[in-house]
């Protein structure tokens, strides 16, 4: 009898987890890159299991080096939700495509000077002035950072010293450059693992242009909101974590991702909580609200660079009630 009992029992908490499981709604999300330190929020939010307290089994897929995949997922029905570059929707939009945006992931571009902090007293652009940067004029960003430059009264043929090296820590190591770029997510790191302490300057927040955003269609809007509200909602309970527990979760996600060791997601984790991750309307990371202004600005900044060929009105692509919150 004893036995039957408790073999009755594990069969009702197996058919009880079933039932869970089967009740979850599957959603897929497809990054821009590799999933790395700029997906923590997303990460831990699966590690964690907010996707799973609120009725979703998400799908988190990474195309590595195709940031355009997200949007073509999107479109092809692959996916419900994609997360890319500001610039991969707008063109899709300018071809007549009905995408929308309904959350802001990255409130900034992830680009930035850097250096060695005991060596570089500077703070803005302007003290970028006599120095020796690592040519980046044949980069993407590069029309980019040549703009921010002007913006602070730095001519570029005459005021600085272009030096075309690699990128990465083995420049400033060799005294080529007194300042190099990148993105925030990995190659400061390089220098704080060398026993750096780490300056730079954000660069891409200087533009007030998104550097991420959460993308859907109208379509899934209109139909199906819910598995995006609730998407969201586990998204700003991860956020509320990371930035409470940075260590916690860096660690959290290391599980997810153990090809990143918990010193490479926690130390660039605290320049992004600082930067990217925050929203500088309302200073909270985990808000998620889409800025109009902003995301006029970006469009703006790429028509500016040759990306577009015509601008849109940010505010049609914006759907408002998707924070989270």
């Amino acid at each position: 009898m004893k036995r039957f009992i408790v073999g009755l029992v594990v069969l009702m908490v197996v058919a009880a987890v079933a039932i869970q499981a089967a009740a979850l709604e599957k959603v897929g999300l497809m990054l821009e890159w590799f999933e790395n330190q700029t997906h923590i929020i997303f990460s831990a939010a699966e590690e964690l299991g907010y996707y799973d307290d609120e009725g979703l089994d998400v799908s988190i897929i990474a195309p590595g080096m195709d940031s355009a995949a997200p949007i073509r997922a999107l479109l092809s029905g692959q996916v419900q939700i994609a997360y890319t570059e500001p610039s991969y929707l707008i063109d899709m939009v300018l071809h007549g495509h009905d995408l929308v945006v309904f959350g802001a992931f990255l409130h900034s571009v992830p680009h930035v000077w850097y250096g060695f902090a005991e060596t570089c007293a500077w703070e803005t652009p302007a003290d970028l002035n006599g120095l020796r940067i690592r040519d980046f004029r044949d980069f993407p960003q590069g029309m980019w950072l040549l703009k921010v430059l002007k913006m602070y009264g730095i001519d570029p043929d005459v005021d600085v010293e272009f030096v075309g090296v690699q990128p990465g820590l083995a420049p400033l190591d060799d005294n080529a450059v007194d300042v190099t770029e990148g993105y925030i997510v990995n190659e400061p790191y390089a220098v704080i693992s060398a026993g750096h302490e780490v300056g730079f300057i954000h660069a891409g927040g200087l533009m007030d242009a998104y550097g991420g955003l959460l993308i859907t269609t109208r379509e899934q809007i209109e139909n199906d909101p819910e598995p995006i509200q609730a998407f969201m909602r586990a998204n700003v309970r991860a956020a509320e974590f990371v930035a409470e527990n940075p260590q916690a979760a860096a660690q959290a996600v290391h599980r997810r991702v153990p090809s990143l060791s918990v010193s490479e997601i926690y130390e660039p984790l605290k320049l992004m909580l600082e930067t990217v991750y925050l929203n500088p309307d309302s200073g909270m990371v985990g808000d998620f609200a889409v800025s109009a202004e902003r995301l006029q600005n970006t469009v703006r900044w790429l028509y500016f660079i040759g990306y577009l060929d015509a601008v849109v009105d940010a505010e049609t692509l914006i759907v408002r009630g998707f924070e989270g919150r």
